[in-house]
């Protein structure tokens, strides 16, 4: 496609394989710096369009959409009961790790991903945890309670997240590599708060599943404020859903 900046005579000679199809482009010209537009819609797109001030007005914002959001945050997929349960059982001192390893039998997806993750070199036990048993033997109480948390929100921070472009298990892998980040700078700098590094670490990005559909009903307006490849996506979430 031939392109041409109309703040300077210079012409580009674009492939078109290069082009994003279907879509508004917007970049800086290398000579002059100014702006190019191309917009690649078909035509019915086009003629159809709304100004962005027009759509962003059609959708919630602020004080309305968090009222919203707070209606609806029930919505969201409890934390399994075999993890509420297995922590009651660990909170009691009169109950023993066989009650543990009977009540993962009822579940063994969630005991599949505690021993996967017990078996990672991080623990140094790879291959050498076969059952939840041997896990509360080999890694002890605290661990064993930190990897059913873990195995818990698998199911919670595994979904695929469209707004946010994320595919299945992508935030939970990347949650799961802050909690233990947050451990390790904890353990160096206050080894009292641990616990909560790891927990909130885990949970950081836990938001991100209640904006979800926000921000894939608003997509367009996303790509639009940042088409000039100068805004963040945080900023992007700040101006259209104005929530911070």
């Amino acid at each position: 496609m031939i392109v041409k900046c109309l703040n300077c005579p210079k012409v580009f000679n674009i492939p078109d394989e290069r082009l994003p199809t279907g879509k508004k482009v917007i970049f800086p010209c290398p000579d002059c710096k100014g702006t190019i537009e191309l917009d690649l819609r078909p035509k019915s797109a086009r003629e159809g369009a709304l100004p962005a001030e027009k759509k962003q007005k059609e959708h919630l914002t602020g004080e309305a959409l968090k009222k919203k959001i707070l209606r609806n945050v029930k919505e969201l997929p409890p934390m399994p009961q075999t993890v509420l349960k297995a922590r009651e059982i660990m909170a009691n001192p009169k109950s023993d790790f066989k009650e543990l390893a009977q009540l993962f039998e009822t579940d063994q997806a969630i005991a599949t991903k505690i021993l996967k993750i017990a078996n990672s070199p991080y623990y140094g036990y790879s291959g050498k945890v076969s059952s939840i048993q041997r896990a509360s033997l080999v890694l002890g109480h605290k661990t064993l309670g930190e990897l059913i948390t873990i195995g818990g929100t698998a199911s919670l921070l595994g979904h695929r997240l469209e707004g946010y472009g994320l595919d299945a298990g992508a935030l939970w892998k990347h949650s799961l590599a802050v909690a233990f980040g947050a451990r390790i700078i904890a353990n160096n700098k206050e080894p009292a708060l641990s616990n909560d590094a790891f927990t909130s670490g885990l949970i950081h990005d836990a938001g991100k599943l209640i904006l979800d559909q926000y921000i894939k009903e608003r997509w367009e307006l996303f790509e639009e404020f940042m088409a000039d490849g100068q805004q963040t996506f945080l900023s992007a979430e700040k101006k259209i859903l104005e929530l911070d």
